[in-house]
């Protein structure tokens, strides 16, 4: 028996461990600790830690069998947080009116329908 096989599966979690801590420094900016201050760079490190779980979440909960399942955070950025709108507040909502052209439009109301609370 070949050893190919053992030494393969035991390199998975890694590689997705080292994926996930890639993307969560370049995607979410982590990596930016240029405060001179302790306490201003901790502050970016949690809401950058925040920031992830937020977007993994989407993930998980919204966006399940849609193209953007597995996207990386900079995609999700630009296709569904990254979009031009106007928000209004009266006494009772608040609505948000997004362009008329936008592409992911179909993905953005799915994923809002599938993360609504029943």
């Amino acid at each position: 028996m070949s050893n190919a096989g053992t030494r393969h599966s035991a390199k998975r979690p890694r590689n997705r461990w080292a994926k996930n801590y890639t993307e969560q420094g370049q995607g979410h900016f982590a990596t930016r600790t240029s405060c001179h201050v302790l306490h201003s760079n901790q502050l970016r490190m949690l809401l950058s830690a925040l920031g992830y779980v937020l977007i993994e979440r989407l993930r998980a909960l919204g966006l399940q069998g849609s193209e953007l399942a597995t996207a990386q955070v900079g995609t999700l950025r630009v296709k569904l947080l990254k979009v031009a709108a106007v928000v209004t507040r009266n006494t009772r909502r608040i609505r948000l009116y997004l362009a008329s052209h936008w592409p992911s439009a179909p993905i953005f109301a799915h994923a809002m329908s599938q993360l609504r609370s029943p």
